[in-house]
Parts: C-alpha cells; sequence; structure tokens
C-alpha cells in the first residue's frame, strides 16, 4: 500500500492526510436518513456481520443450556 495515494509528507516528515477526517453521519446533527442508509452498510456488512454471527454460532453450539 502506498502512502501518497492518501497523503503526503511535507519537509519535517510529517505526515498529511489529502481528506479531512470526516464523522461518522450517524453521529452528526441534524440527521439526515438518506446518508445514515448510505452508509450503513459499509459499517455493518464486513465485520460487524461476521462478529454477530459468530457470536450467535458460539451461543448456539458452545455454551450449554441453563
Amino acid at each position: 500500500m502506498d502512502e501518497t495515494t492518501y497523503g503526503s509528507r511535507d519537509a519535517q516528515g510529517h505526515w498529511r492526510p489529502s481528506k479531512p477526517l470526516r464523522i461518522a453521519p450517524f453521529w452528526r446533527f441534524p440527521p439526515k436518513l438518506p446518508e445514515i442508509l448510505a452508509w450503513l452498510p459499509g459499517f455493518f456488512l464486513p465485520w460487524n456481520a461476521f462478529y454477530a454471527l459468530s457470536a450467535l454460532a458460539y451461543w448456539a453450539w458452545i455454551i450449554p443450556p441453563v
């Protein structure tokens, strides 16, 4: 991965990103529903869905019934 695609270094060697940091639309006020709905798939699908499914599988097959 080349860091120059995401920013650059100045003369002193400090790295500066090319884009400013953005807060997730879920935490912005006033809430904009279309932005939040467009942001959710990228937030949930890759890792959070994997963690939720692995937790459910652990609960279903590893933890003994009460």
